[in-house]
């Protein structure tokens, strides 16, 4: 049986029949049983060499799974589904393996998850609204459910979506995802990057492509310069633009797909913005959305030491029983009192208005006319300006 989350099909949740959600939950839960078995009986046998790869490689699919488990168990319209979901969590738990908690404070930053309406508390109308999203995309979106304060707004949006992501067109579907891409990246929107991420390779995208835009075909690379300049400099827009586009040779657009991708890359300029205003959280099942460490060192499990989630050398028991947590889980305690003395430096040489605005200028003028192209997997710098691309890889 192969590793990768792959073997899962998740398109039977999405139906409004509930026998079909029921065989496909009782499908679901017993890949994760098998999965789970095997990772047992892979730590149970003598170490050799490989081993370590193979044990991360079946740990990592495992907890894809698990992370999809969990937004399922919070954000799927259909009840039974998040049930059962929150039922296969808890019993992979007591098998001694973690499972993962959702980070944040609800779907936005900026709104208080009380005031936002709760899946599974909706009135009919607003059900099948759900209903629909989840049908269409296998996920209700933190985007839905903060645009869910304007229904019909809501409504008219998530048919824009749906005609431009997956109705027919002139466009192939990885396609119209990896242009969401370049137009999310180009305002470095990691919300939406990584969203779409996920959907081009579920449409069958190539991985390689997100290597970067070097690595996409010609015919998509020849769009880079109508992104920039879409994006920041809309009215800079000429006929040659167009022109030199439809008229690339072998590589040419026709005027149908051109004009699928322009559409594309302003909604996605667009919905950048509105995700940037909003405070939208990362998805559940996303990087940043979940995770798998503990809430604190008291309520840390003994079983976790040996479920692969981290290995000895990360903790020590003592002759109580007791756990003690090496000094690489205040990583982020140190680093955050690094930045506190970070931003009191700069307090106390706060420059002046006109050394700031001559400082954003000059930001301003490398990231509209320096053209870079990397993107890493999972890593938003596709078309960034240069300087912003050089202190993405500083971080690294």
């Amino acid at each position: 049986m192969a590793e990768g989350e792959n073997e899962v099909r998740w398109d039977g949740l999405c139906s409004r029949d509930s026998t079909t959600r029921e065989t496909a939950l009782e499908n679901i839960r017993q890949i994760i049983v098998r999965k789970t078995e095997c990772l047992r009986l892979m730590k149970e046998t003598p170490y050799r060499p490989a081993d370590g790869l193979s044990n991360a490689v079946s740990l990592d699919g495992l907890n894809k799974l698990l992370a999809h488990l969990l937004m399922l168990s919070k954000r799927c319209p259909f009840k039974d589904v998040r049930e059962k979901s929150d039922f296969i969590l808890k019993s992979v738990q007591e098998l001694g393996i973690r499972i993962p908690r959702p980070l944040g404070q609800g779907p936005s930053r900026f709104i208080p998850e009380k005031e936002i309406l709760q899946v599974g508390s909706e009135d009919a109308q607003m059900h099948t609204l759900f209903a629909d999203s989840f049908a269409a995309l296998g996920r209700l979106d933190n985007i839905t459910l903060v645009m869910v304060f304007h229904p019909q707004y809501l409504e008219s949006f998530l048919k824009t979506q749906h005609y431009l992501l997956q109705m027919d067109g002139p466009l192939p579907l990885h396609y119209r995802h990896y242009i969401g891409i370049m137009a999310a990246a180009r305002h470095q929107c990691s919300y939406l990057v990584n969203l779409h991420v996920n959907d081009f390779l579920h449409v069958g995208g190539d991985p390689k492509w997100l290597n970067g835009l070097e690595n996409a075909p010609q015919k998509l690379q020849n769009l880079g310069e109508l992104n920039k300049v879409l994006a920041h400099r809309p009215w800079l827009i000429t006929k040659e633009h167009i022109e030199g586009l439809l008229k690339a040779e072998e590589h040419s657009w026709s005027l149908a797909e051109l004009v699928h991708a322009v559409v594309l890359l302003t909604h996605y300029h667009s919905l950048a913005s509105f995700t940037f205003g909003c405070g939208i959280s990362p998805e559940i099942h996303c990087d940043g959305g979940h995770t798998f460490r503990p809430p604190s060192v008291s309520n840390y499990c003994i079983c976790d030491i040996t479920n692969g989630n981290h290995s000895m050398d990360e903790m020590q028991v003592n002759s109580a029983g007791n756990v003690s947590v090496s000094d690489s889980f205040f990583e982020v305690e140190a680093l955050m009192e690094k930045m506190k003395q970070l931003q009191e430096c700069r307090e106390e040489e706060e420059a002046s208005q006109e050394e700031m605005a001559s400082r954003f200028e000059i930001e301003k003028r490398e990231s509209m006319f320096v053209f870079s192209s990397g993107l890493l997997l999972g890593r938003p710098w596709l078309f960034f300006g240069k300087s912003s691309l050089s202190r993405c890889r500083t971080v690294d």
